[in-house]
């Protein structure tokens, strides 16, 4: 029997993002025949950590914050104790794969940024690394920064970039090629997708209902989105949005919407462990930030059909054509303002959309995109020194 690939996968938790969708999605595709695939969490820790599939060697350096005491002087103990092995296994990974990995690997992957350190300075130096790449490097405020994390990226085996522009964002911004890359889009569970969508009933109370889900930072943009939503109902134009997901700007937001006076229709519903239903009942989707990569959130609701408005950023154009899944914007609430009040007032262009949206399956075709990643694992294995 043909010896199987080894894979490690190496990332700091599970908590709702983008990229913990694509390591599930990768998780849950990998050929068990071919590979044993392991994955490390420095917490195992998040509301996607149930998610992480059965068949997959699952190893965590510490627990998550949702075992820790419920006592908060013990609670804060355990943080800081936590933080310290964290940094102490950073420091001297040699422990790391003494104690918990226990093996050699053929490859090592780095699912994203944070990674990559941990990645780089293994001391397994047969494997692999591999290290995907989603991030918009403009997004970074620092040059120096900037660089310091472009010059990883040249250390490692091979490069994957999450979309075209991403890749292109470097050569333009920083002349840097990789020769040893390639792009291969983010998986889709197309069928889980529609599957989970339909495992519970949504009924908003404020009609037309505008959702979007994302981390709540600046990046996302809802500051911006909230000025916009204030000027249509300053114009009488009724509607409501909708927002899920959690962060560090939570507050910061809600005494935004205080002050605008929109604390009943800019409506915040926290982090959904199930999102879909909620996509399912609205009535269209918006992102509204200033700088994306390839957003699997765009993908799930073109499966399931909504007409989204979305900021022209990132490779969002790689995955929706203007004007035929939806409407393309520039980053300001008026564009913003402007495209939700056409969606609200035109219906023959939002059942265009609808009916345009209803084969996108073909679009994000899973096992082209599996294939790919298979295909690249299987390569770069065999070529191990």
């Amino acid at each position: 029997m043909k010896q199987k690939i080894k894979i490690l996968f190496i990332h700091r938790s599970m908590e709702f993002g983008g990229v913990e969708k694509v390591v599930i999605n990768q998780l849950k595709n990998l050929d068990k025949h071919i590979f044993d695939v392991t994955l490390l969490l420095k917490m195992y820790q998040g509301g996607m950590r149930d998610q992480i599939p059965g068949d997959v060697n699952l190893i965590s350096l510490t627990k998550g914050k949702e075992d820790l005491s419920k006592f908060k002087l013990f609670f804060l103990i355990q943080l800081v104790l936590r933080n310290i092995k964290l940094r102490f296994l950073a420091k001297f990974p040699f422990f790391v794969e003494r104690f918990y990995l226990k093996k050699k690997f053929d490859l090592i992957i780095a699912p994203t940024y944070t990674s990559f350190d941990d990645v780089l300075n293994s001391h397994d130096k047969n494997a692999k690394k591999i290290a995907w790449f989603h991030t918009d490097i403009r997004d970074g405020k620092d040059h120096n920064n900037n660089l310091r994390l472009l010059n990883k990226l040249k250390k490692f085996d091979w490069v994957v970039f999450g979309s075209q522009q991403t890749q292109q964002v470097i050569v333009d911004e920083y002349q840097i090629n990789y020769p040893n890359s390639q792009v291969i889009y983010n998986p889709i569970d197309i069928d889980g997708t529609r599957l989970k969508s339909k495992e519970f009933q949504i009924d908003y109370e404020k009609r037309p209902v505008f959702l979007s889900i994302g981390r709540l930072n600046r990046r996302k943009g809802y500051h911006t989105l909230m000025k916009a939503h204030r000027s249509l109902l300053d114009e009488g134009i009724e509607h409501s949005i909708v927002i899920i997901g959690d962060g560090e700007e939570n507050l910061p937001l809600k005494e935004q919407a205080k002050e605008l006076d929109v604390e009943d229709s800019f409506l915040f519903y926290g982090a959904k462990s199930n999102p879909y239903p909620y996509i399912k009942a609205c009535d269209y989707y918006i992102l509204s930030s200033d700088s994306e990569s390839y957003p699997l959130t765009i993908g799930e609701v073109l499966i399931l059909g909504k007409p989204i408005i979305s900021t022209n950023v990132g490779g969002i154009s790689e995955m929706m054509t203007h004007d035929e899944n939806g409407l393309l914007i520039d980053y300001s609430a008026e564009a913003m303002a402007e495209a939700m009040k056409r969606f609200i007032y035109d219906h023959d262009l939002t059942n265009r959309i609808i009916n345009n949206n209803k084969n996108m399956e073909v679009k994000f075709d899973n096992s082209i995109i599996n294939r790919q990643i298979e295909e690249l694992f299987v390569t770069l294995a065999n070529n191990r020194s």
